[in-house]
Order: structure tokens, then C-alpha cells, then sequence
């Protein structure tokens, strides 16, 4: 009899287990062997439902297993004014947080879009707290709110967050930043922000606002921008440490600039950093950090710095002297490129032995210099580990955090056999340009075209004679195309040649300069010193076809 009511005791506890699995929708059953799936933008928008309800997950795991597009993102440059088809409630709020753990398993969110700018803790992740989210990325992203802002997170407490990608625009009146608004008690690791981020108080391209917590292996690269407390990685830290960072876009706010951080308050410490790019403030600016009252080691900054009180690497420089008991306020073993700055410091009241401090002729700068004095913990990216304590890589002269790149960099398997490949440097032979008996044409007007790789190319000045509005941003290293159904004014014909088809023409040289058509990233190369794409690529603009028996690619534009 006990064994019949046990058995009926598990069938029915069984049946109840099952029926919750059935009721919240997910396949999966939230173990960490067995996680709750993610697989559309339905799925993320019940588990934002759940989590509302008072659901929070706790101790549970989900998995991203396919790429989600919430919205198209052909006019994501418009959508501060005309907002996309679709939005996403934050996951979380300060009422009811998410506790789980989110793997997002290397794929990628594309068209987020959020914007109430009466609400805060907002981000694809409004309020977490604890739990883990990790290899996510989120590509194209419009979010905007109140306070505590972030493409991935709002608030993150006591969260790890790592192996992160975002890219877009994130904007708020308070701790905005590319990555999270606000961590505290957390770490973020391994996370590149491609953000433009915008906030009146505490702005920065990993974070806004950062409160016992650690960031490192990270890199931002876009414009930050507010009133008080601008960083390029995080706009005010306090007891935090930032090791391990890479800034390079233009940092601007009335009070507080800083290339690494806006305001280091106590007990902070910037460690390994590496700041270009432009700072600018009507109060304090520095290349490193604005306002510091912690430690900054090993720091190397590369730029112009604009503020009353300016400095190379510090702005205004204040340790706590008054607190003997407190040891901050050291800048050592760092440098900056005098023919940039005057001043490593604008205002300072330490002692002049707090410093240690080198001006470094611009031209002495490579690759050398950054991996023995910034990052000297590099390790050659064929020694990677399966978690990589050390992940940068090279970029010209520039260091770049090897999963910035995931379709050229692969992580190593388990066992760490196999090696990801290197990226090479700008500059290094990538492959030839031959010659061709295809010709191209645009709208029945000939473009001159080259073979690259098997596939016929053109070079992106050419355009300009078709119609299209060819934009070159030197600061960000970009070239922009777009239509404008402007007059073809091309008078170009190929002319009869002896060469052999086949034959050398020129090198092709890896380059720094990504190609965009209509916003949207495409293949390019140098090459006979021009930026040249695939003319394939141009489907983008109309149709493209080809006639075998006249050896003609053709473009026919909308």
C-alpha cells in the first residue's frame, strides 16, 4: 500500500512538473543541463511577461539558440524620430528582478528598440540582480530611458556580466552607459561596446555608474557624451577597478571628461589602460580620468585634451591625504604622447613623488611599447586558454580584444588544440588583383572593375560618378555609401589590352577601413590604394546579374 500511494505521490508531482513546463512555454527545464530555450522574440518577450508576473527565475538557466530580429534595421538611424514596428519590455524592473542565469550562446539580437524616457532600469535586461548573463551579442540597438540605461542592462547587481557585444545608440538622463546603466557588486569581463551613448549625468562606453565592482578585457569605440561625469569606459566608479581597457572615441561633458573614466572616486583603481581619441570639457578633462582620488597604473593616452583644467592623464589629480590611513592617488608607470599634451596632470595636490610619469615621443609608439607597458600581461593569442585571462590582440598599432572579431578569431576547444587565427596587421599582403575580361556596368554605364579573389570589385571612389553619395569619416576609419539617385556622369571604357587575362595587377593590403552600404557593414579591401568592394555586394541598391556569353555584370538600380 506505501509503495502504491509513493508511486501515485511521483506521478502526480510528475504530472504538476510537467504542466508547469507546459504553462511558462519554454522547451527545456531550466537546469543548467537542461536550460529553457530561447529561440524568438515571442520567447523574449514572454519571459519579460513572467518576469513581471513575479517570476525571477532564480537559479535557473535559459539558452539562446537562434539569432533573433526584433526589428529591420534599414532606417536605424531614424528611429529616434520614427520608431520601428516592434518593442521589447525591459526583462526586470526594480519590483520584480530577473535572477537567472542567460547564455546567449554567440548569437545575436538585432532591431532592439526601447524608448520611455519616464522609466528607468531600462536595456534588453532592465533590473537583474545576481545570476550570470554572458555571450550575448546585440547588434543595432535604439534604447533610451530615464536613469540607469544600458543595452544589455539597466541595473546589474551582484550580476556577472562577460563575453558581450553591443552596437547602437543608448541615451538617459542618468548612469547610461554601452553595456549596463549600473553594476554594483558585479563584474563585467570580456565585453566591447560599439555605443553611442549619451546621458546628462554619468555616461560611459562599458558603464555609466560602477559601485564594487570590476571591469576588464574591455573596449570601447564610439562617441560618449553628457553633462557631468563622462568616461569612455565608465562614467563614475567608486571602490572599483578598471584593468585591462581600451577607449578610442570622443569623450565630451561640461564637468567631468575622461578618456578611462569621468570621476575615479576612494578606493579606485584604473590598471592597464589605454586611451585615443579626443577629451574635451569646460571644467576638468584628462586622458585617462578627469577627476582621479584613486590609483592609475600602467595608463598610456594618445589624443587632444580641451578644460580649464587639463591633463594628459589627469585633470585634476586629488588623493585623500587627509585619510593617512588611505594610500591612493599614484599615477605610475604611464605615459602620454607629448606631441599631443603639455601637461600630464591640469591640478594636482599630491606630492610630486606620487608620480611617475614619462612623455613619450608619438612616433616611438608601436606595438612593442603598448605590450610592455600597458597590457604587460599579453600573451601571443596561440597561447589562449579555453577562458583567457588575457585576451587582446593587435590592430595596426592599436590593442583589440580578440572577440571583437568572431568571424576571424575562434575560441580554442576545450581540450586547446586549436589555435585561433591572427588578424593580420594593417598594411600585410592579403592577396592580389588580377585582370579580368568581365566588365561592369551600372545602368548600362561601364564602372571599371578588377578580379579580387575570384570575384569581380570596384573601387568605392568610383561610385561617385553613379549617383551614390560616397562618405569618408577619417576619425572613425569608415566609408558610408548610399544612393541618392544623383546624374551618372562616367565617361569610363575599358580599353583593349595585351595582357594575359589573369595577370598581376597589383597587391591586396589588409586595411583599418570597414565599408558600409546604407549603415550595413561589407567586405572590402585596399587595393592600388583604394578602398575597393565586391560588386555583387551592390544588390543592396538593385539587382545584379550577370551574362556568362558577354562576360557582363550589370547593376540595375531601384
Amino acid at each position: 500500500m506505501k509503495k502504491i500511494m509513493a508511486l501515485t505521490l511521483a506521478l502526480v508531482l510528475s504530472l504538476a512538473l510537467i504542466a508547469s513546463f507546459a504553462e511558462n512555454g519554454f522547451d527545456g527545464s531550466g537546469t543548467k543541463a537542461s536550460p529553457y530555450l530561447i529561440k524568438s522574440a515571442e520567447d523574449l518577450s514572454l519571459l519579460s511577461d513572467m518576469v513581471y508576473e513575479g517570476e525571477s527565475f532564480e537559479d535557473r538557466y535559459f539558452l539562446l539558440t537562434e539569432d533573433i530580429v526584433i526589428n529591420d534595421t534599414d532606417k536605424f538611424y531614424s528611429w529616434e524620430d520614427n520608431s520601428p514596428e516592434n518593442t521589447i519590455r525591459p526583462i526586470g524592473d526594480a519590483r520584480n528582478f530577473f535572477k537567472g542565469n542567460f547564455d546567449g550562446n554567440g548569437k545575436t539580437v538585432t532591431g532592439l528598440y526601447i524608448s520611455d524616457t519616464a522609466k528607468n532600469y531600462v536595456g534588453l535586461f532592465g533590473y537583474v540582480k545576481g545570476g550570470e548573463i554572458k555571450n550575448l551579442n546585440i547588434e543595432k540597438a535604439y534604447v533610451n530611458g530615464r536613469s540607469d540605461i544600458g543595452v544589455v542592462v539597466g541595473y546589474a547587481d551582484g550580476t556577472k556580466l562577460e563575453n558581450l557585444f553591443a552596437e547602437g545608440i543608448v541615451s538617459g538622463k542618468e548612469n547610461v552607459g554601452g553595456i549596463a546603466g549600473t553594476v554594483s557588486e558585479g563584474v563585467i569581463k570580456n565585453a566591447v561596446s560599439k555605443v553611442e551613448v549619451t546621458s546628462l549625468g554619468k555616461a560611459g562606453g562599458i558603464a555609466g555608474y560602477a559601485y564594487l565592482s570590476e571591469i576588464g578585457n574591455v573596449t570601447s569605440k564610439l562617441e560618449v557624451s553628457g553633462v557631468l561625469a563622462s568616461g569612455g569606459i565608465v562614467g563614475h566608479m567608486k571602490d572599483s577597478r578598471v584593468k585591462n581597457a581600451y577607449s578610442e572615441g570622443e569623450i565630451t561633458a561640461e564637468s567631468y571628461s575622461g578618456g578611462i573614466a569621468g570621476y575615479m572616486d576612494e578606493f579606485c583603481t584604473a590598471e592597464y589602460v589605454y586611451a585615443r581619441g579626443n577629451v574635451i570639457s569646460e571644467k576638468a578633462a584628462g586622458g585617462i580620468a578627469a577627476l582621479s582620488y584613486g590609483d592609475i597604473k600602467s595608463a598610456y593616452y594618445k589624443g587632444f585634451v580641451t578644460g580649464e583644467y587639463k591633463g594628459a592623464l589627469v585633470g585634476i589629480n586629488s588623493p585623500l591625504s587627509e585619510k593617512p590611513d588611505i594610500d591612493y592617488g599614484d599615477i605610475e608607470n604611464s605615459y602620454f604622447a607629448e606631441d599631443r599634451c603639455e601637461n600630464a596632470v591640469g591640478y594636482t595636490v599630491a606630492e610630486e613623488d606620487d608620480y611617475d610619469i614619462l612623455a613619450l615621443k608619438a612616433e616611438k609608439i608601436d606595438n612593442a611599447f603598448i605590450k610592455s607597458y600597458i597590457f604587460n600581461s599579453f600573451s601571443s593569442v596561440e597561447n589562449l586558454t579555453e577562458a583567457p585571462d588575457d585576451v587582446w590582440v593587435f590592430k595596426g598599432k592599436n590593442p583589440a580584444l580578440w572577440i571583437e572579431f568572431p568571424e576571424t578569431y575562434e575560441k580554442p576547444d576545450t581540450e586547446g588544440n586549436e589555435k585561433p587565427s591572427v588578424k593580420p596587421e594593417i598594411g600585410i599582403k592579403t592577396g592580389e588583383v588580377i585582370s579580368t575580361d568581365i566588365r561592369a556596368y551600372i545602368e548600362g554605364y561601364e564602372i571599371k572593375a578588377v578580379n579580387i579573389a575570384g570575384k569581380m570589385a570596384i573601387a568605392l571612389k568610383d561610385l561617385r560618378e553613379f549617383g551614390f553619395d560616397v562618405t569618408f569619416d577619417e576619425a572613425k576609419k569608415t566609408v558610408n555609401v548610399s544612393y541618392k539617385g544623383g546624374e551618372i556622369t562616367s565617361s569610363y571604357v575599358s580599353e583593349e589590352t595585351d595582357k594575359e587575362i589573369g595577370s598581376y595587377i597589383s597587391d591586396v593590403l589588409s586595411t583599418d577601413i570597414e565599408a558600409y552600404f546604407e549603415g550595413k557593414k561589407t567586405e572590402s579591401f585596399n587595393a592600388e590604394g583604394y578602398t575597393h568592394v565586391y560588386f555583387r555586394d551592390l544588390s543592396l541598391f538593385g539587382e545584379v546579374s550577370f551574362d556568362e556569353d558577354r562576360r557582363e555584370a550589370h547593376l540595375n538600380l531601384k
